[in-house]
């Protein structure tokens, strides 16, 4: 459906199954007349309130997640569809091709927290370094791999990214409770072993010795 003209049937778009296509065929007229204006606008009124964000600080986090996690962004275009619901985390990155998906009504979503959620989409894009040195150490100390360690990376180190860019931001995953459903743990290591190497004191191998085990 993403590659239809706005004004296009969905009988355009043959791969949707037919029982899904028939209950998008059903609900289309009252979501065309009801619910899209207002979603429309709700989404373009949040792009323009994050374009301005994202030319002042997107350099800037741009270059140090580039730095830190030692794979570019990107160099190609990057497409971010705007939605009203995306889902219960009110965004999400998917593969081949590339492409994040995030809400315009996520409440989480609004200032310089949408913008830290795009960088982190984004970073989702940019991990492969991070994710062989993590398998490769967790290999030599004969441990498997922790549980989500690679994800609470991406958070910690997006939300410091943000924080150094824009004054007096707070990261995410601290704002909202993320460390506390389940990943204290976590916060607590990454604080520990991570962090000193956010802040030039390590080599990204020093910490990747530490945290598997301690995980």
């Amino acid at each position: 459906m993403a590659d239809l003209a706005p004004d296009a049937p969905i009988a355009q778009a043959p791969d949707i199954p037919a029982t899904l296509r028939s209950a998008l065929e059903k609900s289309e007229p009252a979501y065309r007349a009801l619910w899209w204006p207002r979603q429309d606008a709700a989404n373009l009124a949040w792009v323009r309130q994050l374009r301005p964000q994202i030319e002042r600080y997107g350099p800037a986090i741009a270059e140090n997640l580039t730095a830190v996690f030692q794979r570019p962004l990107p160099s190609t275009r990057v497409c971010v569809e705007v939605v009203a619901y995306a889902n219960w985390a009110g965004a999400y990155t998917t593969f081949d091709p590339d492409l994040i998906t995030m809400s315009s009504l996520n409440a989480e979503h609004r200032g310089a927290y949408g913008l830290e959620q795009l960088f982190h989409e984004c970073s989702h894009l940019t991990m492969e370094t991070v994710d062989a040195a993590l398998k490769r150490h967790a290999t030599s100390l004969g441990r498997p791999l922790p549980l989500d360690v690679s994800h609470t990376i991406l958070f910690y180190t997006v939300g410091e990214a943000v924080r150094r860019a824009v004054p007096g931001h707070v990261p995410y995953a601290i704002q909202f409770g993320v460390w506390q459903r389940g990943w204290t743990k976590h916060y607590e290591m990454l604080k520990l072993y991570w962090q000193p190497y956010l802040e030039g004191r390590a080599t990204m191998d020093q910490p990747m010795d530490g945290l598997p085990g301690a995980l």
